[in-house]
């Protein structure tokens, strides 16, 4: 994660992937970024840890966000209009979303907005419509569409503001409305967990047709790919060309 303090302005504190509550420094020198992690010290080239800000953080468009300066600390705090620290508003924003608290979750996008975060939030609505809203690709379609929208309209989003809010409160009234299943981040995690433990992708027979020079070492041609290859399942509708190929290529059942 990237920490939510910002260190005289230019350098952020961006948590290790291997190493949870390790960090790394990445400074921002004109357009220039470092890390002071060993990858980018042995290699110097981009790292994961800038890519991850880059990523998290917009720093190329957007107006300058608010700061407010720790005594104690000599850092500084991103916050949001109202002064919830931007870590805060936008892990309730996804909480409020998946409850269906619609009238928070837009005030809580609306205080990232003022503050000059419209471009973050609607990265974080698209990360949460994919997370959040199952195998259905309508909600991520529908925030990506209302960004695009709001960053063609108005003249002001490269200065953080939107076209007068209505369309990113769109985008988070969508999400509150759509119906829920965490299946797309629950199934990738799973996934890693389990290839921790040794597993791979199973490579089964079907895969080696025609297509691959395997299938084709093997002979495999039409008969392969109509019998095995070529089945799909959860059909949508009637083919009426599916018959006449098999016909025309002499493929019988």
């Amino acid at each position: 994660m990237v920490q939510g303090s910002l260190i005289e302005n230019t350098s952020w504190k961006v948590e290790s992937f291997t190493e949870p509550g390790k960090f790394y420094t990445v400074i921002k020198n004109g357009e220039e970024y470092t890390c002071t992690c060993p990858s980018f010290q042995n290699r110097h080239i981009e790292c994961k840890h800038i890519k991850r800000l880059k990523a998290d953080i917009d720093l190329s468009f957007g107006a300058k966000p608010k700061k407010k300066k720790i005594e104690s600390k000599g850092e500084y705090e991103m916050r949001t209009k109202s002064g919830i620290p931007l870590d805060i508003a936008v892990s309730g924003l996804q909480k409020e979303i998946r409850r269906g608290n619609t009238e928070n979750a837009v005030f809580l996008v609306q205080d990232m907005v003022l503050a000059g975060f419209i471009r973050y939030a609607y990265r974080r609505l698209m990360i949460i419509a994919a997370e959040d809203c199952g195998a259905d690709p309508i909600p991520t379609m529908a925030v990506h569409a209302c960004y695009e929208n709001d960053r063609i309209s108005s003249q002001d989003f490269k200065n953080g503001k939107g076209n007068e809010g209505v369309l990113i409160t769109q985008a988070v009234v969508s999400l509150c409305k759509s119906k829920k299943n965490r299946i797309n981040d629950d199934l990738w995690c799973y996934l890693l967990k389990i290839r921790k433990d040794g597993e791979k992708p199973e490579v089964k027979d079907y895969f080696i047709d025609e297509h691959t020079a395997e299938g084709r070492e093997k002979g495999r041609g039409d008969d392969f790919w109509y019998r095995e290859s070529s089945k799909l399942e959860n059909k949508a509708g009637k083919n009426p060309y599916e018959e006449k190929l098999k016909k025309i290529d002499g493929f019988e059942e």
